[in-house]
C-alpha cells in the first residue's frame, strides 16, 4: 500500500496555498494547478502536478480532482484526504485521526457541518450568500424533492474529506456526484448525502459532532479571497434579486412532512 496522500487544488487567484504547519512522512502532499500554470516542481511540502482536465470556470475546474480523486491521483495510493485550499494542517495529531479511520476500514470520512444538517437549507444558504445562481439552486431542490430526498438527513462540510478512492463503491458515488454537480447547482455540499444515499454510504466524521478540527486545533480555516466591492445601483437590484430568490426557494425547499404547528 502506498502513502496516503493528501491533496489540494490552486485555481486563479481563488485561494492562496497554506503550507501545514507540521508534516508527516508517512504522507505525500499534492497540489493540482492548471494545465499550463505549473511553474515549479515543489511548492513548500507540496508537489505541483497539472490537471489533465481543463474548464474555463475555475469553480468547476478546482471541484475536478476534488470530486474525482480516483480519476487523478496514482494508482498505488489507497486512501487520500482532500484538503480546500485555504485549509492548513496545525497539529500532529490530525495525521492520527486520519490513520486511525483508515486502520478501521472506512470508506469515507468528512467534517460535521456546523451550522445545518440539511441539503435543502444548504441550497437557500448558497443563494443567501451569493455562491450559486437561482435558477440552479432551484432546479437542484425540486430534483431532490422529485428524488424523495428528505430534509434534515445530514450534511458535511467538504473542506476535508478522507476517501478510500479506489474502492468500486466510492468511484461509483464520485461518478453520480460529478454529474449531479455539472448538470445542476455548482456546490458540492448539496448532493453529498444524497449521493451516499443512493449507494448505501452511511456518513462518518473525523471528529466527534461536539468537536470540530478547528476547536481542537488540528486544522486552521483560513478565508477566501474577498469579492470585489459593488456599487449602489448593483447592490440595490441584487437585494430585490435576492428578496425573489427566497420566495421562489422557500417553495421549492418546504419541508411538506413536517407537522404544521396548531
Amino acid at each position: 500500500m502506498g502513502k496516503t496522500i493528501i491533496y489540494t487544488c490552486i485555481v486563479g487567484n481563488y485561494d492562496e496555498l497554506r503550507q501545514p504547519q507540521v508534516l508527516d512522512e508517512r504522507f505525500e502532499y499534492l497540489c493540482f494547478v492548471r494545465k499550463g500554470a505549473k511553474i515549479t516542481e515543489k511548492m513548500g511540502a507540496w508537489t505541483v502536478v497539472e490537471l489533465d482536465y481543463d474548464n474555463a470556470s475555475p469553480a468547476i475546474l478546482a471541484r475536478y480532482p476534488k470530486l474525482n480523486p480516483h480519476k487523478v491521483l496514482p494508482k498505488d495510493c489507497d486512501y487520500s484526504v482532500w484538503l480546500d485550499g485555504d485549509v492548513c494542517i496545525t497539529s500532529q495529531e490530525f495525521y492520527e485521526v486520519i490513520l486511525s479511520k483508515e486502520a478501521s476500514g472506512v470508506l469515507w470520512s468528512g467534517l460535521w457541518h456546523p451550522l445545518r444538517d440539511c441539503a435543502y437549507e444548504e441550497i437557500c444558504a448558497s443563494f443567501e450568500a451569493g455562491k450559486e445562481k437561482l435558477g440552479p439552486l432551484r432546479r437542484a431542490a425540486k430534483f431532490l424533492r422529485k428524488e424523495l430526498f428528505p430534509h434534515h438527513a445530514g450534511l458535511f462540510e467538504n473542506s476535508v474529506i478522507l476517501r478510500k478512492h479506489g474502492d468500486g463503491g466510492v468511484k461509483k458515488l464520485a461518478k453520480l456526484w460529478w454529474k449531479l454537480f455539472l448538470r445542476y447547482a455548482h456546490r458540492d455540499q448539496i448532493f453529498l448525502p444524497y449521493c451516499m444515499n443512493v449507494n448505501g454510504m452511511t456518513m462518518d466524521f473525523l471528529f466527534p459532532e461536539y468537536m470540530d478540527a478547528a476547536t481542537g486545533g488540528m486544522l486552521d480555516f483560513g478565508q477566501h479571497n474577498p469579492a470585489p466591492k459593488q456599487g449602489l445601483l448593483t447592490r440595490m437590484w441584487a437585494g430585490l434579486a435576492q428578496r425573489r430568490g427566497r420566495r421562489v426557494l422557500a417553495k421549492v425547499t418546504q419541508d411538506t412532512s413536517a407537522p404544521v404547528p396548531e
